[in-house]
């Protein structure tokens, strides 16, 4: 979730306050029972939430048309979003 609003952020130009807002509005108007974490928490996070994005994604976004930006964006996301699925634990109940 931290790296998706980092994303976000990215796009979108915002300071961590604005995003912590935004976030909230995405989750209430989804009807999701969500609460963003609070902007200095994530403050913490971002350093090395970010450097790992830069460094397994590249720095910057390349394109310069903003629609180009968001599919860009999208695909960067998709991206994380697999890593991050191939990256967790398999849990195995034991009855």
């Amino acid at each position: 979730m931290i790296t998706t609003a980092f994303m976000v952020k990215r796009v979108f130009s915002m300071p961590l306050r604005g995003l912590q807002g935004f976030m909230n509005s995405v989750f209430k108007l989804a009807q999701l029972p969500l609460l963003y974490p609070h902007y200095s928490y994530i403050n913490k996070r971002a350093k090395t939430a970010m450097f790992r994005v830069k460094k397994l994604l590249g720095g910057t976004l390349s394109l310069r048309n903003y629609n180009a930006q968001v599919g860009e964006t999208y695909a960067m996301i998709k991206a994380l979003n697999k890593l991050t699925v191939l990256g967790m634990p398999k849990t195995i109940v034991i009855a």
